[in-house]
């Protein structure tokens, strides 16, 4: 059997391209399977107010008001002011922290956590994309998070 010109070959001879029309994923479905979650813990899509608090207790303590676009249970991500971001790179020390304070749109609780800068990029001159990651200094919150989210998550995140 001769491959068709720019197909790839597996040692038997079999044709990639032609096994992979042959089970239904061409581009798009390929593109549609990468998109797919791959994390070991999945974000949900979510939209809430989240206090941040940056150097806590002390005279330069900042608190903003951000609105989270995902979380899971080991991160958060949020949109942010260039003043949040600054004083959370101001810091001295690193990883950068700061205080997380929420509540889930579908449960009372509300969690108080410490949580580090992962990531960070630029929307705008004002605007930033923060992804930080949450300490789990308490075991108790970590879980009910991870049972929250998964409950949520076979109902449908509102």
């Amino acid at each position: 059997m001769q491959a068709a010109v720019g197909s790839t070959t597996t040692r038997d001879g079999a044709n990639l391209h032609a096994s992979r029309v042959e089970s239904g994923v061409g581009f798009w479905g390929r593109k549609q399977l990468m998109s797919r979650e791959r994390r070991s813990y999945p974000r949900y899509p979510v939209d809430f107010s989240v206090t941040a608090t940056v150097a806590a207790g002390t005279p330069d303590a900042l608190a903003c008001s951000v609105v989270a676009s995902n979380i899971s249970r080991t991160s958060i991500q949020f949109t942010c002011s260039t003043e949040l971001l600054a004083a959370l790179l101001r810091q001295p020390v690193l990883p950068h922290t700061c205080e997380l304070a929420f509540r889930l749109p579908w449960h009372a609780h509300e969690f108080r956590l410490t949580a580090q800068v992962v990531t960070h990029r630029r929307l705008s001159q004002q605007q930033y994309v923060l992804v930080l990651l949450f300490r789990h200094e308490d075991a108790a919150q970590e879980e009910l998070l991870d049972q929250l989210l998964g409950q949520q998550q076979r109902v449908g995140l509102d």
